[in-house]
């Protein structure tokens, strides 16, 4: 494998391929300098990306381009970005042996052997989590399009406010302002609230025949229901 270390133009170009939200993007020049590591099979950027990194020499500057797969969210999918580069570095990876003294050198097991198990089970406790991750997340939306109800507009307001407010936490988190993060995309923040509407429509919908499915079926939500995570009566069909 081989591994690159990049000068971004950009500050967090990583960070905005994982959480940009627009119409458009192109990152330009701001005049901030991040080192980025960069693996070349990891897969680590969307499809393409790599690909135009291949054949270029340390110190050499180009530009990236590439589009977002229509399977990528719903406010990026098919759109085009260029990401302008340098190309700090570049190094090869030197893999060690696989074997006993390996195991002690990274983990608290002396052999390989137990070593690999403990991954193999930790592998496949995060699978299964996230396979229940992935049915709670189909139940939630297919309640959400049961409800047949005039829901006010506040509700949605609410939630649309809290989710924007969890995402300018995370981008803080991250190093980043979310005024600046505007700034970038050319939105304001009437704009970038309005991109989680249809998130907040769902949540609340969701949220609503849970709480009908409480009533209906006498749970105690102390004690029986977690709104986040509830398991449905086996016998019912949703």
């Amino acid at each position: 494998f081989f591994f690159f270390f990049f000068f971004f133009k950009q500050k967090t170009a990583y960070e905005m391929l994982r959480s940009l939200v627009g119409s458009e993007m192109c990152i330009r020049d701001s005049g901030k300098a991040n080192d980025h590591t960069l693996t070349l099979g990891d897969g680590q950027f969307i499809k393409g990306f790599e690909e135009q990194i291949i054949g270029h020499k340390p110190g050499e500057e180009f530009d990236v381009n590439v589009t977002f797969p229509e399977n990528y969210t719903d406010e990026l999918k098919g759109k085009d970005a260029t990401f302008k580069c340098k190309l700090n570095n570049l190094k090869v990876k030197e893999l060690p042996e696989l074997d006993d003294e390996f195991a002690k050198d990274v983990s608290e097991f002396d052999t390989l052997k137990e070593y690999k198990a403990d991954i193999k089970s930790k592998l496949q406790e995060q699978a299964n989590k996230e396979a229940e991750k992935a049915t709670e997340t189909n139940i939630g939306k297919k309640l959400a399009e049961l409800i047949k109800a005039d829901i006010p507009e506040a509700m949605f307001s609410n939630e649309i406010k809290h989710n924007f407010n969890d995402f300018a936490y995370n981008l803080k988190s991250q190093g980043m302002d979310v005024n600046t993060y505007m700034q970038y995309l050319g939105m304001d923040e009437k704009a970038l609230k309005e991109s989680f509407r249809e998130r907040a429509v769902e949540q609340v919908k969701t949220r609503l025949a849970l709480e009908k499915i409480a009533i209906t079926e006498k749970l105690d939500a102390t004690k029986a229901v977690s709104y986040t995570h509830l398991t449905l009566p086996t016998n019912r069909e949703v």
